[in-house]
């Protein structure tokens, strides 16, 4: 008997033990907890901070010269990066949006006043994002959830680099950038950037050659052979629509009856709203400076006389609409468009001054139409070509090049043929609020 109380203790040990394991089992559940709670709130600090990134950058793209809209932006791209829709905002502070959505809170100021910067406050933007993190384990200690945040600020920086796309190639998904002939395109003065996922974003069958003086990326994959691309793709997040932030076109009243030409006929037009104007005449269709608005085709057919044109529009912007505009496009909806053949060629440059400077083409941002540029001996065409949602078919034969100072922001882009395209783009004459204080980089500075 007395060797078993010596093997079990007295009943005061076996207490006193007890305590000590279950002190020792709250101190390990303790840790086990802060361990668990600590690695949730860092993954969700990781999102947060992933969003404020992506919300920061998005939102440079509007500097400098609209800061509401980076504003805006930013805060969308936040939460499509959180997988939430953006709610409406309020104003709560100067040069302050907050948002806020069930446990989400989101603060973006632009402009931006960075005491230990040099970058000017209207070219940066700031973004805020933050959630209560639930915890599991924590709540045995009374904690029921942690506060965490991510913090990002971005800027269009000044200094004139090259960093933004002169070629965006927007589409999502699928073979957005193809080439199928022995034809060039060399891009001077920026970027090009293909936004689409997938393993051959980029294809170049027949022997073309695409280049860039500055960075070629790509969110998917690339097929050609080798020498065909430099500098060679590297991954490249898709970048946001760089041309957001025009506004549509407003033109009063119906549109002209089909207006066309043949023969050797001439044609002088006026800005306005036309559903059709084609051409099978050797002669030449003047676009008097300004905007126009097409709601079915500019359709050319013939090559023109000596000295002449077939489509000659200096200081013109063309809105490619669908046929009930002012109303919008339908998504997928095939509206305005142009095409030319036998020779045709065009002489087109953009406004240079106005809401529109630089810009020769802007289709609906639904319109899943075409747009087709057919380079001729003769063509000059300068301005940039707008397609959120269309494609532009670029041909032409061998011995021609089609130079210009363009940007190309396009859904799906498409080379076929021998010509060559040379693009060598000026920021100075581009759209307005595009490319930061002397078409800078986008970047993160903070």
């Amino acid at each position: 008997m007395l060797v078993l109380k010596r093997l079990l203790g007295s009943s005061s040990e076996r207490g006193a033990s007890a305590i000590l394991v279950a002190s020792s089992l709250t101190l390990i559940f303790g840790v086990a907890a802060l361990v668990l709670d600590i690695g949730n709130a860092r993954t969700e600090r990781l999102e947060l901070q992933n969003a404020a990134d992506s919300g920061a950058l998005a939102g440079a793209f509007e500097l400098p010269s609209d800061a509401p809209a980076a504003r805006q932006v930013a805060a969308e791209f936040a939460f499509e990066s959180l997988d939430l829709t953006v709610p409406s905002g309020v104003a709560c502070a100067a040069d302050t949006e907050c948002f806020t959505v069930g446990r989400y809170t989101l603060r973006v100021i632009s402009p931006y006043s960075d005491p230990l910067s040099s970058i000017p406050a209207n070219e940066q933007v700031r973004v805020r994002t933050c959630t209560s993190s639930p915890t599991f384990f924590g709540r045995i200690f009374g904690t029921s959830q942690v506060a965490v945040c991510g913090e990002a600020v971005a800027a269009a920086s000044s200094g004139g680099g090259t960093g933004d796309c002169v070629i965006c190639v927007l589409g999502p998904t699928g073979t957005t950038f193809s080439s199928t002939g022995a034809g060039t395109v060399d891009v001077k003065g920026g970027d090009i950037v293909i936004n689409s996922s997938d393993s051959q974003a980029l294809s170049l069958t027949g022997g073309g050659k695409v280049t860039t003086d500055s960075d070629f990326g790509i969110y998917g994959g690339y097929s050609a052979t080798a020498g065909a691309l430099t500098p060679l793709p590297t991954y490249h997040e898709p970048v946001p629509d760089p041309l957001a932030h025009l506004p549509v076109p407003s033109l009063a009243g119906s549109p002209a009856p089909k207006v066309s030409i043949s023969g050797s006929a001439d044609m002088n037009l006026t800005p306005g709203i036309y559903s059709e104007i084609v051409s099978s005449s050797s002669g030449q269709i003047t676009l008097q400076p300004g905007i126009y608005v097409v709601t079915k085709q500019i359709k050319l057919s013939k090559s023109p006389a000596p000295g002449k044109a077939s489509l000659y529009a200096h200081g013109v912007m063309i809105y490619f609409a669908c046929q009930n505009y002012p109303t919008p496009c339908a998504p997928g909806e095939k509206g305005g468009t142009l095409s030319g053949s036998g020779g045709v060629v065009m002489d087109w440059t953009p406004p240079t001054s106005g809401t529109y400077k630089g810009m020769s083409v802007f289709y609906d941002r639904e319109n899943a139409n075409e747009f087709t540029l057919t380079g001729s001996s003769g063509t000059v065409f300068d301005g940039t070509i707008y397609m959120k949602s269309g494609t532009l078919s670029m041909t032409g034969p061998s011995g021609v090049t089609t130079s210009m100072d363009s940007m190309v922001v396009v859904d799906n882009l498409k080379k076929t043929g021998d010509s060559a395209i040379a693009i060598d783009y000026n920021a100075a004459n581009g759209p307005a609020g595009v490319g930061g204080s002397g078409g800078g980089n986008r970047r993160l500075v903070g």
